[in-house]
């Protein structure tokens, strides 16, 4: 009798066990893991916070909710909106489709506060130290920089100006096309983005010096209008610069004093990666629109979050370790593998030029 009741007792423990473990993993996958979206959704640079968001909301992932809150690429903005979204709304993680100085701030207090950070849109080489709860899917101003002065450098021009934003992004652009640029700097202007729509007094100093290539690292709005500057004042220097600094919006803008403009190009952008395009394809079909590099990370960070959720749950720390786990994840915007920095391995970029009215690949 004695026999019976232990193995009736022990009978009846593992199944509430089992029943508790069941119960633990269908909450688990069920109840929604909240992240919180920053970007700047209003001002001259809401267009990345715009895109990122037209992406996170196509992925239409049932298992997580996400909460948009508009950092207006201010890094106090960003700041106090990153605070709502941590102390009030307890978000599990954080998408940030913003610019490099807003993700800095509050990716620094991310990292403190141990909540995993997806970055889209930011560039700045500084991203790459904050710490281990901090991924970026896009290349950096590091793999960007680069390769602006490797193909100045193939070109054979000896002379290079520079104009950038003065921003925690232009200035990672700007020091990583010198690291890597084998000629002489002849001109090194700057802006601030309240003085972008004139540049005309750096342009004259520009054009003094005669440069064989002028390098422009711009975002947003201002990009057009630097364009146009350019070619109001005559300078003749092939114009480089990146892809993602000077998105299809701005060249359309930029009308024809885009011509001849030298970019960066992945290979989402250059049509390399069939399941980019395939995006675009589903994405134009659905929506009417042109699907933006910008709107395949979105797409891209919302998809890593939901499909991490339903092994992690709200558990942060696991989060953390199943995207330093990323190998090899195919997404719209490419192949996703994270480096120790949590940095996104890439192939090569190349290099494209607009001419009348198209794209070409020319490295």
């Amino acid at each position: 009798m004695k026999l019976v009741n232990e193995l009736f007792f022990s009978l009846i423990f593992f199944i509430i066990v089992s029943a508790c473990s069941q119960n633990q993993e269908m909450q688990t996958q069920s109840v929604p893991i909240k992240i919180g979206f920053l970007g700047p959704l209003t001002g001259s640079q809401a267009v990345y916070g715009q895109w990122g968001r037209e992406g996170v909301e196509f992925a239409n992932a049932s298992n997580i909710k996400i909460i948009y809150e508009d950092s207006q690429c201010d890094p106090k903005v960003g700041l106090s909106a990153f605070t709502k979204l941590t102390e009030l709304d307890n978000v599990d993680g954080i998408i940030s489709s913003d610019c490099s100085s807003p993700t800095i701030a509050y990716g620094t207090v991310a990292q403190q506060k141990s909540i995993p950070v997806i970055v889209v849109a930011a560039n700045s080489p500084i991203i790459s130290n904050i710490g281990d709860f901090v991924f970026r899917i896009r290349y950096s101003s590091e793999q960007d920089g680069k390769a602006l002065a490797d193909f100045a450098n193939k070109q054979g021009w000896k002379n290079l100006a520079i104009l950038y934003q003065d921003n925690d992004a232009g200035r990672g652009y700007a020091a990583e096309t010198k690291k890597n640029y084998q000629g002489t700097i002849v001109a090194e202007e700057n802006y601030v983005l309240a003085s972008a729509s004139d540049v005309r007094v750096q342009l004259a100093k520009i054009q003094t010096r005669n440069p064989d290539v002028l390098v422009v690292l711009s975002q947003g709005d201002d990009g057009a209008v630097i364009l146009k500057q350019i070619k109001e004042a005559g300078i003749k220097s092939p114009l480089l610069t990146s892809g993602t600094a000077f998105p299809q919006s701005t060249i359309a803008a930029a009308g024809a004093s885009a011509e001849g403009l030298y970019t960066t190009v992945g290979m989402y952008e250059s049509d390399q990666w069939q399941k980019g395009s395939e995006f675009k394809e589903k994405f134009n079909e659905q929506t009417g629109k042109n699907g933006a590099y910008f709107v395949a990370l979105g797409y891209d960070a919302a998809n890593l979050f939901s499909q991490i959720a339903t092994t992690c749950g709200k558990d942060k720390t696991c989060i953390r370790t199943q995207l330093a786990n990323t190998k090899l994840y195919e997404g719209a915007s490419g192949e996703i593998t994270f480096d120790e920095k949590g940095e996104l391995i890439t192939g090569s970029l190349r290099m494209r030029q607009w001419r009348n009215g198209s794209w070409n690949v020319v490295s």
